[in-house]
């Protein structure tokens, strides 16, 4: 079954535009598109119904891709402590962009040594490294972590001098 590979999702002159290339064609070739049903959405229903329904889109598995803020949002909201508040489609976004670019700075450790660099397949840390990686905040650390999910009882995220595990 193919799917979308969304890049972006951006809205000018109150157009929705998708930038986005398809699962099955190889080699991959992203076009960017004006998409007529999601403009529509976003001209007759709002904003709010136009973020549910792509937040839809993605949990359905029709879009996929971690470059675009519905994405990661989802990713951020799966990784939420369980604590009953339940947030709707049309507040998850505003509540991630919040997390997200909240200023905290912080910088990552596992197993007391520095974390050095992190790709999307592996990470390196330094045992001589006693600053780690630096991130803006916890949202962003966890993000760039999210492969490494077996190692996460390891990492520690240090905070103005405060110790914080993972």
């Amino acid at each position: 079954m193919s799917y979308d590979i969304i890049k972006s999702i951006s809205v000018k002159n109150n157009q929705i535009f998708v930038t986005s290339a398809c699962s099955n064609v190889f080699p991959k070739t992203y076009s960017r598109g004006m998409s007529p049903s999601l403009t529509e959405i976003l001209a007759e229903e709002g904003r709010e119904q136009l973020d549910s329904v792509i937040f839809k889109e993605f949990r359905k598995g029709n879009f996929q891709g971690m470059s675009t803020l519905y994405a990661k949002a989802l990713h951020w909201q799966s990784n939420q402590p369980e604590n009953g508040v339940h947030i709707t489609d049309g507040d998850l976004l505003e509540t991630f962009k919040q997390a997200w670019n909240a200023k905290a700075p912080l910088n990552v450790f596992y197993k007391g040594a520095g974390v050095v660099k992190v790709g999307k397949a592996r990470f390196t840390f330094n045992y001589n490294n006693d600053k780690g990686k630096e991130y803006p905040n916890i949202a962003r650390a966890e993000f760039a972590l999210r492969s490494f999910s077996q190692y996460k009882d390891g990492f520690e995220f240090r905070l103005m001098g405060q110790h914080q595990a993972a």
